[in-house]
Parts: C-alpha cells; sequence; structure tokens
C-alpha cells in the first residue's frame, strides 16, 4: 500500500473531526447566547413587574396623601369646638395601609412611622409648640417627595428642618407614651 492511499481517508476523518468540533462549538455557543437572552429578557420582565409594583403604590398612596393634604388646608383636622374632623383618621388609615404594600423597608417605616405620628396628630406635635395645621404639611411633602423618588428609582430627598422637627417632636411623644 502506498502513502497517497491514506492520505485521502485521512485528510477525509480529520476533516470530519474539526466539522464536527466547530458543529459542537457553534451549537454551544448559540444556547448560551440565547441563554444570556432569555436571562436579559427574564430581568427585564422582573423590571417591568417592580415598576408595575412601584406606579401601583404610588398611584394608590400618593392621591391618599393628597386627600389628607387637602382636608388640612380645607377643613382642618379639628373642628372649632375641639372635635376631631371624623375625615382625618380614616384618610389616615387608608394610607397607612396603602403604605405596607411598600417593599422597600426603611421607606415603610418611615410611612408608617409618620402616618402614625398623624394619626395621634392632636397629642403627637406637642412638644413642637405650633398647631398641627403648622407641623403636618411639612411632614406630608417630604412623604410625597419620597413617594415619588422611589417610584421613579431615584434618591431618597434629604428631609427638611420641619420634617426634622416634627419627627423629633414626634420620637419625644412616643417615648412618653411608651414608657407609661
Amino acid at each position: 500500500m502506498k502513502v497517497m492511499d491514506w492520505i485521502s481517508p485521512a485528510s477525509g476523518l480529520v476533516g470530519a473531526l474539526i466539522g464536527g468540533g466547530a458543529s459542537l462549538y457553534v451549537t454551544r455557543l448559540s444556547h448560551r447566547a440565547q441563554m444570556e437572552l432569555k436571562g436579559v429578557e427574564i430581568h427585564a420582565a422582573q423590571l417591568d413587574r417592580e415598576d408595575a409594583a412601584r406606579g401601583r403604590i404610588a398611584a394608590v398612596l400618593g392621591p391618599r396623601l393628597a386627600a389628607m393634604a387637602r382636608l388640612l388646608r380645607e377643613e382642618g383636622i379639628e373642628f372649632d369646638d375641639g372635635r376631631e374632623n371624623p375625615d382625618w383618621p380614616l384618610l389616615v388609615m387608608e394610607a397607612e395601609l396603602a403604605a405596607l404594600e411598600i417593599p422597600d423597608r426603611q421607606l415603610r417605616e418611615l410611612f408608617t412611622g409618620s402616618l402614625f405620628a398623624l394619626q395621634h396628630s392632636a397629642s403627637s406635635f406637642q412638644y413642637l409648640n405650633r398647631a398641627p395645621q403648622v407641623a403636618i404639611p411639612p411632614l406630608l411633602d417630604h412623604l410625597v417627595q419620597c413617594l415619588f423618588a422611589w417610584r421613579r428609582g431615584d434618591p431618597q430627598p434629604e428631609p427638611s428642618q420641619a420634617f426634622e422637627d416634627a419627627t423629633e417632636a414626634w420620637g419625644h411623644w412616643r417615648d412618653e407614651h411608651s414608657a407609661s
């Protein structure tokens, strides 16, 4: 047998091995690209769900905060004879229930704590030496700013001095009432 007789089958075998290896490599690359694309699609779908949830929560909580501000501005939380406006605790409770849906723990705690202070506003802001009608608007403004910053995915805004004063007064009231 001559060497030339072996070259043709050997080159065919080498060609088949190279072709099979290249085919396997390209198939693996294709599968990997599909898996990466699927992972990107899953991540995009998850982001869409989170964005929809943020939008839903903001759509429920935002109008409640606006209704609280409107009631405070138009009617007040107390009538002239000192009785509490019965709409105020209902609005605060609705906002508290909506705030419980916020998945961000720090923001949820800010809302629930602030709304609890608003629920007890007649006494919880007594350390401010100003009427609740003066102390509450900065609190509501900050909550609205925080809600929509979270909705957009922006960092939380810095609280105003009026908000800091209100939360400090509320903290004193809470400490006093939790000790007794």
